[in-house]
């Protein structure tokens, strides 16, 4: 035994001769932590739920379409009023919403190729675009019908984007919807190049949005924005196009026009759950605010003597 207590190495920091570093918060601590996050959240929740309170968001009734797969065309209206007009400080900006569409779901989310899109030689067609590699997979026309013959592009994703158009009346004068610029700008590189035999222009601005994946069920693409001289206050009226619905799907749509602020769309979820935090860090606050009183804080020399022993 007295061997083993001369081999034992007299340094601190071996085994289970380390001194161990205890932290332990006080309830001053604590309640300076939560007083100062009580007061960053109930910034934030003013911040955001202000501004996002100044954003205009008018949404239009289920588009009634009328046609078939290859062309349907429907029309929808949203009236303006003068306090409407007050709220646009900027461009008007349009969304396509289409509801009860999951576009996260794994096996259409991973049914593309991206380098195929841009322009690189794919060798792993088929278990990229798996279950839509080839025309003859789900019996689709893309064209000249050749069930052996690769889709470009080939995938789910890229087969379920619709061409559509849309056309805005105010008033009954016809005003220009601008969609330059629409899509993210890395997505305007070398991820989306021309490619021979395409069913469809991958260059659209109109499909880089889509391949935009939503998280949720509910899909909001933008599809332009018309400048604030030209909104007025009445009605705009909107008339839609849409061609080729390859995959044959059928989902509500809606017309949603909208502003943005300094810091983007409307988000009142954000504002108030930084307001929950808010209510959460002050009841911590009053909490321990209350046991600085009553609460006696241990001598630190103490601690460690009766860890060391």
């Amino acid at each position: 035994m007295a061997n083993e207590t001369k081999r034992r190495p007299k340094e601190g920091w071996r085994q289970l001769n380390f001194r161990t570093i205890i932290c332990l918060p006080t309830p001053k601590c604590a309640a300076i932590f939560f007083t100062l996050l009580f007061i960053f959240s109930l910034v934030l929740t003013a911040i955001i739920l202000s501004l996002s309170y100044q954003i205009l968001e008018k949404t239009s009734d289920v588009i009634q379409f009328t046609g078939d797969t290859n062309y349907s065309k429907g029309k929808v209206t949203i009236d303006l009023t003068s306090d409407d007009l007050d709220k646009i400080k900027g461009p008007l900006f349009i969304y396509i919403e289409t509801s009860d569409y999951y576009q996260n779901h794994r096996i259409y989310l991973k049914s593309k190729s991206k380098d195929q899109m841009s322009g690189n030689s794919a060798s792993s067609l088929s278990t990229d675009c798996e279950p839509l590699v080839k025309e003859g997979n789900l019996n689709i026309d893309f064209g000249v019908y050749d069930k052996n013959r690769y889709i470009v592009p080939c995938g789910l994703m890229p087969a379920s984007f619709i061409n559509t158009t849309v056309q805005l009346e105010v008033n009954g004068n016809n005003v220009e919807i601008d969609s330059d610029g629409i899509s993210w700008k890395n997505d305007n590189s070398d991820l989306y190049t021309t490619q021979e035999s395409e069913y469809l222009d991958i260059t659209d601005e109109h499909f880089k949005v889509w391949m935009r994946n939503s998280p949720t069920s509910i899909l909001r693409k933008l599809y332009g924005k018309v400048e604030e001289k030209y909104i007025k206050e009445g009605e705009l009226k909107f008339n839609i196009e849409m061609f080729k619905n390859y995959l044959e799907y059928s989902s509500d749509k809606r017309i949603i026009v909208t502003t943005t602020t300094r810091i983007g769309g409307k988000n009142t979820v954000l504002g108030w759950t930084y307001f929950v935090i808010c209510i959460f860090s002050l009841f911590w606050a009053i909490f321990f605010g209350i046991m600085i009183k009553y609460h006696k804080v241990p001598n630190i020399k103490d601690v460690f003597k009766k860890f060391s022993t």
